[in-house]
């Protein structure tokens, strides 16, 4: 839904910034941040606003419309979250037995393994 200029009292992005709709914690957003939301949306969902000459405008209505689709998105997302196990966690000697494991692998199918970058002090084949 786009907004409409003639039913809406429409407000610069710089406007919204003081809107008290946006403030978290006593802070605002940057003018910036409201352009991005506009422009390219945050979670896949657009602040609604039209260009008037070279000035972007939105309306008090459609940050209300954009914050209420943000949480029902947080909603959505949450609860799919929230049925999925959570992965657990590798210890560092699960992973280094992992990295080892992987190494014998490629080394028996004949693939030579680069040891720059390598971080552990497991001496290489130039040492």
């Amino acid at each position: 839904m786009a907004i409409d200029p003639l039913s809406e009292k429409t407000i610069t992005l710089a406007e919204a910034t003081r809107d008290p709709l946006l403030e978290v914690g006593g802070k605002r957003p940057h003018a910036s941040t409201v352009f991005r939301w506009a422009r390219y949306g945050l979670n896949g969902i657009r602040l609604e606003y039209v260009r008037v000459g070279r000035r972007i405008v939105t309306s008090r209505e459609a940050l209300a419309r954009f914050l209420r689709a943000l949480a029902d998105e947080d909603r959505r997302t949450t609860t799919s979250v929230l049925t999925k196990p959570i992965p657990r966690r590798r210890s560092p000697k699960h992973r280094h037995d992992a990295v080892a494991n992987a190494k014998r692998n490629l080394k028996r199918a004949g693939v030579p393994i680069s040891t720059a970058g390598n971080r552990s002090k497991e001496p290489g084949p130039a040492d």
